[in-house]
């Protein structure tokens, strides 16, 4: 009787602690926990750009030649390895609770996201939100990754032109001993008054649990941008959600 009475509570402890997306289903998400999903779990996380300044008028897209903060200025580290806190506090998971936010910094917080990712299709469809892939049980046919929230107008014409080529040409994902993805396709879509950058990575040499981890990098009109996704938390009920 005992025992049993442990297990429950275990059992209870457990329940209570798991995070959302393993608890419920996506239709029980709150507007809070969808907030999250895209912006701070295990398929999305906030990055600092570290360029104070907005792009000048006419510029493409990608330089590498942007000012960046010295090596002891507190939003570096968050600027080149997606840390951020959210508006109410949370971080994403693995960061130290002692680190620096970076929010006392100027900068451009961005959200990199696993696009393609059920969880994040899931969110953005309680979101209702135009981007939202409404099959959910149809298999992407490329990596798609995103990063959202740069403050600027997306392009048009040639100067679009450009502004793809260059980050087809600096983004890519990395996995220790492996050959780098590179993207295929670059779009650029506005959304409110930012702009979002979709990048379509192949599977030809896909990503495997036991990679590790996968580091995005890409170069933006505000400097580069840097994100490392930790598989072994992207695994949800023995699938790894890519």
């Amino acid at each position: 009787m005992r025992r049993a009475t442990v297990y429950l509570l275990t059992f209870s402890i457990s329940a209570y602690a798991a995070d959302f997306w393993i608890a419920k289903p996506y239709a029980d998400w709150s507007e809070k926990e969808v907030a999250k999903m895209l912006t701070n779990s295990p398929w999305a996380h906030q990055a600092w750009l570290n360029t104070p300044e907005s792009p000048r008028s006419g510029d493409t897209g990608p330089t590498p030649s942007a000012p960046r903060p010295s090596s002891n200025s507190p939003g570096n580290t968050a600027a080149m390895d997606a840390v951020g806190a959210l508006p109410d506090g949370a971080r994403r998971p693995g960061d130290s609770a002692s680190s620096d936010s970076g929010l006392s910094s100027p900068g451009v917080r961005v959200a990199v996201r696993w696009q393609s990712a059920l969880p994040i299709r899931q969110a953005l469809l309680r979101r209702e939100s135009p981007a939202a892939i409404s099959n959910l049980n149809a298999e992407e046919p490329h990596y798609l990754l995103a990063i959202c929230g740069l403050p600027m107008a997306p392009p048009s014409g040639e100067v679009l032109g450009a502004m793809k080529l260059k980050f087809r040409a600096s983004a890519s994902l990395n996995r220790k001993g492996k050959t780098p993805i590179t993207p295929e396709q670059v779009e650029v879509a506005r959304s409110g008054k930012t702009t979002e950058i979709f990048l379509l990575f192949p599977k030809t040499d896909a990503i495997a649990a036991d990679d590790g981890e996968v580091e995005f990098r890409s170069l933006t009109p505000f400097g580069p941008v840097h994100a490392k996704f930790r598989l072994k938390d992207m695994v949800l009920r023995g699938r790894l959600l890519l």
